[in-house]
């Protein structure tokens, strides 16, 4: 089922953002405290936009691109963003569990701490990108680039799929989870 959603902003942002239908662009825009679970966004281009506590289970976004925006603490299980391109951007504490991320760019993006459990990550681009103590137990990161990435206290068990072995996972400081 798709929604049509209209987003009221009434913030006081640098540059004001724009909402046609299930359309998100803003630039510097804080989105943060929203409700989209379930919803279908046709397109997300957003710069420096905050989006912290957004409430997105099972919302499905179809394209777009962010660059340096702030997701931290986003409650997204069952989240879809396939091929969306992120850059910088800022995924701290965020619920991520059972999403779908594949072949997303996310580069030099920061996911400590968030749960990435049972998500798909099948080759997505997470070069540079920070994994302090994130949760992938059970996670697909087959065919994910993974150059550059900060992995320590990442959690991993028998069911995450890695593009690199159980050995070279310990070596790179992630842990064990059996």
């Amino acid at each position: 089922m798709k929604y049509v959603f209209i987003l009221v902003l009434l913030l006081a942002a640098s540059a004001p953002a724009v909402n046609k239908g299930t359309e998100w662009t803003g630039v510097e825009t804080d989105f943060s405290n929203r409700f989209i679970s379930h919803m279908e966004i046709e397109s997300i281009h957003c710069q420096s936009c905050i989006l912290r506590n957004v409430q997105a289970e099972f919302a499905k976004f179809k394209y777009g691109f962010c660059k340096s925006c702030n997701f931290s603490d986003l409650r997204g299980t069952g989240l879809q963003m396939r091929s969306i391109n992120i850059e910088n951007g800022i995924f701290q504490r965020a619920n991520l569990r059972s999403s779908d991320l594949s072949a997303v760019r996310a580069y030099q993006s920061d996911f400590s701490e968030a749960n990435l459990s049972m998500a798909s990550l099948w080759s997505a681009d997470l070069r540079y990108s920070k994994f302090i103590k994130t949760d992938l137990r059970g996670a697909n990161l087959e065919n994910a680039l993974l150059k550059g990435s900060d992995l320590h206290g990442a959690l991993f068990d028998a069911h995450t799929r890695l593009p690199f072995s159980k050995e070279e996972a310990l070596r790179r400081g992630m842990q064990w989870q059996p």
